[in-house]
């Protein structure tokens, strides 16, 4: 298979996945989308556990990805802060439906959470972010950072997870769902930046 076909597997696979989740989704379905046979996607991935691990996984990995690069630059903290929520906010803008997913896939399966926590560079980065704060003079320890971390997280994810009443608030404000997003990004960061100073 080629590596192409390989990558449009995957992507066939999470966004029937991402729709339905893993039980809501038919191998047939999954290489129908992608345009090969069945035959062919069983000989690659053996069965649907396989690709979905491997959707899964990648999808886990964007709630992290990028952040220990951040950590690793030579901007300031609060530019580093700064970097850390636009990072979550613009995946969420482009993966709407992956905290839902995520979540429902984890209370389905919680063993996925150890394997998850495994092969993530999640611990790298409460390190990364424990160092950048003792460099700047505030008191931390990893569970300091892993609190700030989950903060940060919570508070990008949570308006996501919530849509629906979000929306329904945010029209009852004379606001759509983006203006109120956008206000809270920049709100976001101004808590975040200030509980340091």
């Amino acid at each position: 298979m080629k590596e192409n076909s390989k990558q449009k597997v995957l992507e066939s696979a999470k966004i029937l996945m991402m729709s339905k989740g893993k039980d809501g989704v038919r191998m047939q379905e999954i290489a129908d989308h992608a345009g090969i046979n069945k035959g062919l996607l069983h000989y690659y991935f053996k069965n649907k556990e396989n690709i979905f691990k491997e959707v899964f996984l990648g999808e886990f990995n964007k709630i992290y990805g990028n952040l220990n690069v951040i950590l690793e630059s030579y901007d300031t903290m609060e530019r580093k802060l700064s970097r850390i929520i636009d990072h979550y906010y613009d995946m969420l803008w482009s993966n709407p439906n992956l905290p839902t997913f995520i979540m429902f896939e984890i209370n389905k399966n919680p063993a996925l959470v150890k394997e998850l926590t495994d092969q993530s560079s999640l611990q790298d980065t409460v390190e990364l972010l424990d160092l950048e704060f003792k460099k700047n003079g505030i008191i931390s320890s990893p569970s300091f950072a892993f609190q700030v971390i989950l903060n940060i997280i919570s508070m990008c994810v949570f308006p996501f997870m919530m849509k629906p009443i979000v929306e329904e608030m945010s029209h009852k404000n004379n606001k759509d769902f983006e203006a109120i997003m956008t206000e809270r990004k920049d709100f976001l960061k101004n808590v975040i930046i200030t509980s340091f100073k």
